[in-house]
């Protein structure tokens, strides 16, 4: 911190100057003269014996930890060189600071250049109506440094689709959705009775062997007819009406169906080793069932009489 107040005392300014610690990387720089004031900030960045200072101006909504949305640009190409009706055309793009120099000794006429404070939140202007004795005139507006700034983050510097934190976010998302999948399924409770379900309705297909243990890709291809003696029969299926919007299956008619739970039929229902697209909507069928969602709300009803935990 004296290494900074040292350093800035050396610029020669012409009133006083205090300089405070806000966190690990923000300091509060006060200074007491307006030309100093706007020789720090309308420079933007200071390079101190190679340690890099971005300046933004102090706002009574400062937060330390959101980047500054106001930036400092020159930009503003009109043909009025005079510096109140300059900058009363700058007020449409926001707040006029200065005009650099060429533009005050109008050594070049053909572009006006005014420094302004604009929101980059906010849309940019692009271009400028004015009225000149009666004439309407479109003047277009010309925006130089005027970095991009991310509405994610809030930080300048990149746009929201490249920005590293909302990809990792999204990421991070993804993995909870599939964390939770896998609680689900490895919930004692749960595990246990869907285990014990699964195996009651292979064993009515005359198929001995037990499942031990559970995870998704054997709730998915229970019915996995590599297992199955050739000699039995595919049994007759329930009649089932499916959402393909929502993967939902309801509930036809079981009357004459040795098979009573839907679940179990919709999974019994596919060729699970071709068809992804339905592997992923009755895994949303499993899942529901597993909450004690589907029909309407209710558990599912087994023909051994058990019930899934919620």
């Amino acid at each position: 911190m004296n290494f900074l107040r040292i350093r800035i005392v050396k610029l020669g300014l012409k009133g006083n100057v205090s300089v405070g610690r806000l966190n690990f990387k923000h300091v509060l720089i006060r200074l007491s003269n307006e030309e100093d004031f706007s020789r720090i900030w309308l420079r933007g960045e200071w390079i101190f014996d190679s340690f890099h200072m971005r300046v933004f101006k102090w706002t009574p909504d400062f937060d330390p930890q959101i980047e500054s949305p106001i930036a400092p640009f020159v930009a503003l190409p009109v043909h009025l060189f005079e510096k109140n009706a300059l900058f009363t055309i700058a007020t449409k793009i926001g707040k006029p600071l200065r005009m650099d120099e060429p533009t005050a000794d109008l050594s070049r006429p053909d572009l006006a250049r005014v420094c302004v404070e604009i929101d980059v939140t906010s849309p940019k202007v692009q271009a400028v109506h004015l009225q000149i004795e009666g004439k309407t005139y479109r003047q277009q507006v010309i925006y130089e440094n005027c970095p991009p700034y991310c509405t994610s983050c809030n930080h300048l510097g990149h746009e929201i689709a490249n920005c590293i934190v909302t990809h990792n976010n999204e990421k991070r998302q993804v993995d909870m959705d599939s964390k939770l999948i896998n609680d689900l399924l490895n919930n004692k409770e749960d595990a246990r009775d869907l285990r014990e379900l699964i195996n009651h309705k292979r064993k009515e297909k005359n198929v001995h062997a037990d499942v031990t243990e559970l995870n998704a890709y054997d709730i998915l291809v229970a019915n996995d007819v590599s297992s199955y003696p050739s000699h039995v029969p595919e049994p007759e299926l329930p009649n089932l009406q499916q959402n393909s919007g929502t993967g939902h299956v309801a509930e036809a008619s079981l009357e004459d169906s040795n098979y009573e739970d839907p679940l179990i039929a919709a999974l019994l229902d596919r060729n699970w080793e071709t068809d992804k697209t339905c592997r992923q909507e009755h895994q949303h069928i499993l899942i529901e069932a597993l909450e004690g969602k589907t029909n309407g709300g209710s558990k599912l009803p087994y023909s051994n009489g058990s019930k899934l935990n919620s």
